[in-house]
């Protein structure tokens, strides 16, 4: 297996295998963050920006660390390809979880107040947004699993339970 370096500019690169890894770039989305925490002064409304940026800060950090765990394996690093890896999972799982934590805080937002039409639909809006982003971490998070898993096998640090059954 070949991990291929992915850029936060590029939208869904493809690797080997043909499948096409769901990091995007973040920078627009930070801004329609800092816009909304920005004109939004409520106690729920800031606690959903401040989840939101820590949700970023982790994605940041996964995509960071993917691209090191690339280059450690093109120079035969395997160790630490693998704690990479682990922790590009572990990232991308703290990350979904402050995506779960905007939710939470955008439903209070628009539950405690009364709104304007406006900020209704930006609260619509950035709910929708904040769902997009928890399912795209999810299949992420499911194609770094199996790079992970194919990168243990083809290094001898995953073994097939059929295998060892068989050596026992």
């Amino acid at each position: 297996m070949t991990l291929y370096q992915e850029d936060s500019q590029q939208q869904g690169s493809e690797n080997e295998s043909g499948t096409r890894m769901n990091w995007i770039p973040l920078e627009a989305v930070v801004e329609q963050w800092a816009t909304f925490g920005g004109t939004c002064f409520s106690y729920p409304a800031l606690m959903a920006t401040s989840a939101v940026f820590s949700a970023f800060s982790f994605e940041t950090s996964a995509l960071r660390q993917y691209n090191e765990a690339c280059s450690a394996e093109s120079h035969g690093a395997e160790i630490m390809v693998r704690a990479l890896l682990e922790q590009v999972i572990d990232d991308l799982q703290q990350a979904s979880s402050r995506w779960i934590s905007t939710l939470y805080w955008l439903e209070r937002f628009a539950s405690g107040e009364h709104h304007t039409t406006l900020t209704l639909d930006t609260i619509r809006t950035h709910f929708s947004q904040t769902t997009e982003h928890l399912e795209r971490l999810g299949l992420l998070q499911q194609q770094v699993y199996q790079a992970c898993a194919l990168f243990y096998q083809q290094h001898g640090m995953l073994v097939d339970a059929q295998v060892e059954e068989e050596q026992e």
